[in-house]
Order: C-alpha cells, then structure tokens, then sequence
C-alpha cells in the first residue's frame, strides 16, 4: 500500500516528508524530530500532519512548542 506523512506548515507549504514509500499492512510508528527537508529546525508554532495511505487520508494539528 503506498503510504506518505508530510509535515506542513500554516501556509500549506511541505515542511518534512516523514514517509512516501510502499508498506505492507501494520502497525508503524515515526517521530518528526522538528526539523524540514533541508535540515533547518522548525520554529514553534502549528504545523499539520497528513497521512494519506491507500484511499484513508486524514490531516491532524501539530502544536510545536520550544
């Protein structure tokens, strides 16, 4: 099943791409250690995560705080 988590911010722009790859049914888990694609580390404040594997998506609320 082909699987992605990406990390965004407020204005809609891909902050980390935790996941894109095919896996097989389970159970996973991943942390986002706070930093972007480029390495940079993310200022606090609201991100979104959104998960999209198979036809299931959803998007969830990130609070980062510092």
């Amino acid at each position: 099943v082909p699987v992605f988590i990406g990390i965004y911010d407020l204005s809609g722009r891909l902050v980390k791409t935790l996941v894109h790859e095919s896996k097989a049914a389970g159970q996973y888990s991943v942390v986002w250690d706070g930093t972007s694609d480029s390495g940079s580390i993310a200022l606090a404040g609201v991100f979104f995560a959104q998960f999209h594997a198979g036809n299931f998506q959803r998007t969830s609320k990130l609070v980062m705080l510092k």
